[in-house]
């Protein structure tokens, strides 16, 4: 194609497709910005808390809500409306493990660590309350001993308000897709258990099975001891208790997941070579809140044997002898007999631990490396 040939179109703005710039972004040009105050009435002067010997005596039909979500039913309630429930103190704030914004309705009983939103006319509830659920509340934070959400910044959190037959339009979409993900969450739910009875039938031990001890197997010793506080966006790949305490799954392929791996700034040189992980070791956490947090685990899946580091609170198995594969001990650490041993040798009252000798006692039982796989 020739030079001359090439015609230049400047871009065009948004504003000229019906958008316009606003402190919240390029909104369209028919919505508004309003404040949370303007949006909702704050009903927080009718929470109320009760103790928990209380609420014992109380126990009835009616949610008794906190900060995220029920936490007791008691026999009587205060609020019977559609409304809004927005944490107001708590880790939650930050965290976000559960929602911070959530519907409720009917005849309820609110604490005093939520705040309570009716929406005004011309809202959606769901359209609001995804739009509050969606937003950082890091910035507003003005607790010191824990996260608070203080009722006047909240007032003052500003909210788009679009047309109400767009903002309905929006919460029928995003309700469609709670929907979708719901059913997705029930087949996986479903899919989990048919797993599960699957993994107890081939990992029960049989008559023929080989059974030694931790101790014949492997080699066993701890992490290295370093904190969170020496984590960075660069360094050497760091298993943390609190990441495998946190994982779903019983394994960790290093080399698929090491961009979301923690780093540890550390020289490697000076990490000694137990706490160093290979293919194919196993990291246990040494003490959970439960009993049955004490048999979590990882596998690593390390093939090509990138630095990669066991981090405190952590046993390390490494194998002796290769008389389990990589892919059985995946799953074989997750059967009832092995959970059933970490909770008989777990000691301790609120903190369950089991220690670097006690582990040496745990039985696996295994067939030949064919029938492994």
């Amino acid at each position: 194609m020739l030079v001359e040939n090439i015609v230049h179109v400047p871009p065009r703005s948004k504003n000229a497709f019906g958008y316009k710039s606003t402190e919240l972004g390029w909104i369209p040009e028919d919505w508004e910005i309003v404040v949370l105050a303007d949006a909702v009435d704050f009903l927080d002067g009718q929470r109320r808390p009760i103790k928990s010997d209380d609420r014992a005596r109380m126990n009835g039909d009616f949610p008794y809500y906190g900060a995220s979500g029920i936490i007791d039913f008691v026999d009587d309630y205060i609020y019977n409306d559609d409304l809004i429930l927005l944490g107001e103190d708590g880790d939650n704030i930050l965290s976000r493990n559960s929602p911070l914004a959530f519907r409720v309705n009917g005849k309820i009983w609110v604490n005093n660590h939520a705040h309570v939103l009716k929406p005004k006319k011309g809202y959606n509830i769901i359209f609001l309350t995804e739009f509050l659920e969606s937003l950082d509340y890091s910035l507003l934070n003005s607790g010191t001993a824990q996260p608070k959400l203080n009722k006047q910044s909240c007032q003052k959190i500003k909210i788009l308000s679009p047309p109400r037959q767009e903002q309905t339009a929006i919460a029928t979409a995003l309700s469609d897709m709670d929907g979708y993900i719901s059913s997705l969450e029930k087949l996986i739910d479903k899919k989990r258990l048919i797993k599960q009875g699957a993994m107890q039938e081939l990992l029960t031990p049989k008559e023929d099975w080989e059974e030694r001890s931790f101790d014949d197997l492997f080699n066993i010793s701890g992490g290295l001891t370093a904190s969170r506080d020496q984590l960075g966006e660069d360094g050497i790949c760091y298993l943390h208790y609190g990441d495998i305490h946190g994982s779903k799954k019983s394994h960790i392929d290093v080399t698929q997941e090491f961009l979301t791996i923690p780093k540890l700034n550390v020289n490697l040189n000076k990490v000694p070579k137990c706490s160093v992980l290979s293919h194919g070791d196993v990291v246990f956490v040494d003490a959970s809140e439960d009993d049955d947090g004490v048999s979590k685990h990882v596998v690593v899946v390390n093939p090509e044997n990138l630095p990669f580091i066991a981090g405190l609170h952590t046993i390390v198995v490494k194998r002796k002898i290769e008389s389990l594969t990589v892919d059985f001990m995946k799953y074989c650490f997750q059967s009832k007999y092995i959970k059933d041993q970490f909770k008989f040798y777990a000691v301790g009252t609120k903190v369950s631990g089991i220690s670097k000798s006690t582990i040496k006692k745990i039985v696996v039982k295994f067939q030949p490396f064919a029938k492994q796989k």
